[in-house]
């Protein structure tokens, strides 16, 4: 941790802010607002299956969350919508401001005052992100993982 910067608490008391709510096919879909450091919110997408009870869950990252939702147009990149046709809960999230400045990463607590490496920084958003999928009433906090395409799969 000497070298790549001591994290700040996991924020464990959040729920996701609803933005949106629309059912697509077999599953609703939510964008989604929550702080993924104590200084910065993040927006993504949030979607659920159907079916009634407890689900598995995976993160997916990438540099925006729309293409693993499907809404990007890129083929074979769309790996929540996959997933949740197939049942898992899925949050996706990706560093939209950032990739759009060209900075292409997380800053804690500012770029220009950094005490986390950016990985790093990644590593502790995710680790936020899975505290609050975990309260999601329809989601297994048992069994929550994550996967993300090129830049997202260095998270």
């Amino acid at each position: 941790m000497s070298l790549l910067g001591q994290w700040p608490p996991v924020i464990t008391g959040q729920t996701f802010e609803i933005l949106d709510t629309l059912h697509r096919e077999n599953f609703m879909q939510y964008r989604v607002r929550f702080y993924w450091t104590p200084n910065e919110q993040t927006e993504g997408y949030l979607l659920v299956p159907d079916k009634e009870g407890k689900k598995p869950a995976v993160i997916t990252t990438f540099y925006e969350p729309e293409t693993a939702i499907g809404l990007s147009g890129k083929p074979y990149r769309d790996f929540a919508y996959q997933l949740t046709k197939r049942g898992f809960v899925t949050l996706s999230i990706g560093t939209t401001k950032t990739t759009e400045n060209q900075t292409y990463s997380i800053y804690y607590p500012t770029i220009e005052n950094a005490t986390l490496q950016p990985l790093s920084a990644l590593a502790y958003a995710a680790a936020n992100a899975w505290e609050v999928l975990a309260k999601v009433q329809d989601v297994d906090s048992t069994r929550i993982g994550i996967t993300g395409h090129s830049y997202g799969g260095k998270w």
